[in-house]
């Protein structure tokens, strides 16, 4: 498969950019050790729309245009109704590790995943719950044994969760039910054998691919950020893989969003050198990468 491709870089500098989003004809990214969630027009410029005290990642928005979002280390979502901020739901109880990525459905379900251990620290890795949020700020566990659920979306019009596990090698498929529940997952992007979790170490070597932020398009079309790689893949749901982009082993692709306008689709892909706290924390290195692809692998 061939892509013509053309790559902008936007003047804008964070120190981690993650979660985008493409809504009502602008870009939206969370900066996590800004606290803050920008909007970016297509010419590049940007302002702050939320800025908290904590770690905002995961983004979307309810039916009546309710701004949700994940608070990564008070394990929260938030609203925001354009002019003030609450709590929306405290999960608490059911977050391993940081809350991280979210996905909001049309029905206004909240998929919600966490790291499931203290990533940052190295401990051995655990398994993590992926937790379901109805409009009413009930929570609930909805799928368990995911290794490192990150990036989230739906596809099939909205019948098919995807989640990716960033120490699983794979992309997991949930066909989502008439009341928001989950039937049993199943791996169907396989980049590499199964992972056995043992010690932080163990579990980082038996890699091959890292799937962190996700976005869909059509009906079987997944596009992967994969950091340890230098990669941002296509993959088909059930099918092949092809590299998109390749940054090399200097840049770090973390997530992805895509925006389909008819022959062309555009693609806003979150770069760190790395993801280190301590070093994102002090430096505003962090970029974005606003790729024009031409003959996506679906046409």
């Amino acid at each position: 498969m061939t892509y013509k491709t053309h790559v902008r870089e936007l003047s804008l500098r964070g120190h981690f950019f993650e979660s985008p989003r493409y809504h009502q004809g602008y870009w939206y990214v969370s900066d996590f050790y800004s606290g803050q969630i920008l909007r970016i027009d297509d010419k590049g410029v940007a302002e702050v729309v939320i800025e908290i005290e904590g770690q905002p990642s995961g983004i979307g928005w309810f039916s009546d245009g309710t701004m949700v979002f994940a608070s990564m280390k008070d394990h929260s979502l938030y609203c925001f109704d354009g002019e003030k901020i609450y709590l929306f739901a405290d999960l608490s109880l059911f977050c391993g590790g940081l809350l991280n990525d979210i996905w909001v459905t049309k029905d206004d379900l909240v998929y919600c995943a966490n790291f499931g251990f203290d990533f940052d620290g190295r401990d051995d890795p655990r398994e993590a719950d992926l937790i379901l949020v109805d409009r009413g700020g009930n929570a609930r566990v909805c799928a368990s044994g995911l290794k490192f659920p990150n990036g989230i979306v739906t596809i099939d019009d909205g019948a098919t969760l995807v989640v990716a596990e960033t120490l699983g090698n794979d992309l997991v498929t949930f066909a989502i039910r008439s009341d928001g529940t989950l039937e049993s997952g199943k791996r169907s992007v396989v980049y590499g054998d199964e992972v056995v979790f043992g010690d932080f170490f163990s579990t980082m070597e038996q890699l091959k691919v890292t799937p962190d932020g996700i976005a869909g398009l059509g009906d079987d079309l997944i596009y992967v950020a994969d950091p340890r790689g230098g990669l941002v893949h296509a993959s088909t749901i059930g099918g092949d893989s092809e590299v998109v982009l390749d940054l090399g082993r200097h840049e770090s692709p973390f997530a992805v969003a895509v925006s389909d306008s008819g022959d062309q689709l555009s693609m806003l892909v979150c770069v760190a050198p790395d993801s280190n706290p301590k070093r994102r924390r002090l430096t505003t290195d962090a970029k974005l990468l606003l790729v024009e692809i031409v003959d996506p692998i679906l046409k």
